[in-house]
C-alpha cells in the first residue's frame, strides 16, 4: 500500500502550500481506495470463502443476497474514487510542472487531453510524464471504457457480477485489484523523482 512510502514532512517542508494539499488530497484518497478493496475482501471472507465454490445465484439466500450487495456498494465506491483519484493526480502534477496552466487544466473538458498536451510541453521536466501520459492514454481509457463509463452512464457492469457468485480468482472483480496495483507503482515512481528534487 503506498503507506509504504509515502511521507508528509518532506512535502510540507518543500512544496508550495496549493501544491502540498493537492499531494495530501491524493494520498488521503488513495488510502481509501484501499480501505474499499480491503472491505470487499472481508465481506467476500466473511459470507463466501467458506462456502463451496460454485456458480449460483445471489437469490439462494438472502444472506448470499446482503453479501453481494456489499460488494457491489464497495466495488462501485472504488470504481468512483480511483477515477477522481486519476484526476487529482495529473492535476498535482500539473501543480508540480506548470502551476500557471493549473486553471486552465481543472476547466477543461477533458482533463485527461489538457494534462497530456501539457505534460508533453514539459517532459524535460520529469523522465516519468512520458510515463504517465502513456499509462493515462491506455490503462486509464480501458479502465474508463471498462468500469467508469458504464456505472456512471450505463446499465453498469458491476451489476452482472452482483447475481452470481464465482470463486475469488474467477470474479471479474478480481481486476479491480490490478488497476490498484498500477496506481500504486505509478505513485512509487512520482514520489521517488519528487524525492530527488
Amino acid at each position: 500500500m503506498v503507506l509504504d512510502y509515502f511521507s508528509l514532512v518532506s512535502p510540507y517542508d518543500n512544496l508550495p502550500t496549493k501544491t502540498f494539499y493537492s499531494y495530501f488530497d491524493l494520498i488521503i484518497n488513495i488510502v481509501l481506495l484501499g480501505v474499499d478493496l480491503d472491505d470487499c475482501m472481508k465481506i467476500y471472507n466473511e459470507k463466501f470463502s467458506s462456502k463451496p465454490q460454485e456458480i449460483r445465484s445471489v437469490l439462494d439466500s438472502i444472506d448470499i443476497f446482503s453479501g453481494k450487495m456489499d460488494m457491489h456498494r464497495c466495488q462501485s465506491s472504488f470504481i468512483f474514487r480511483y477515477r477522481a483519484v486519476w484526476d487529482k493526480l495529473m492535476g498535482f502534477l500539473i501543480l508540480l510542472i506548470s502551476p500557471e496552466e493549473y486553471n486552465a487544466f481543472i476547466k477543461a473538458d477533458s482533463r485527461k487531453g489538457s494534462f497530456k498536451k501539457i505534460a508533453e510541453n514539459h517532459l524535460d521536466s520529469s523522465p516519468y510524464l512520458s510515463e504517465i501520459i502513456e499509462i493515462i492514454d491506455n490503462d486509464i481509457k480501458r479502465f474508463d471504457d471498462d468500469f467508469r463509463t458504464p456505472e456512471a452512464h450505463y446499465a453498469g457492469r458491476l451489476r452482472k457480477w452482483s447475481f452470481i457468485t464465482l470463486p475469488w480468482r474467477q470474479d471479474p472483480a478480481i481486476l479491480l485489484y490490478g488497476y490498484y496495483n498500477l496506481l500504486n507503482r505509478t505513485m512509487k515512481g512520482i514520489l521517488t523523482v519528487l524525492n530527488q528534487k
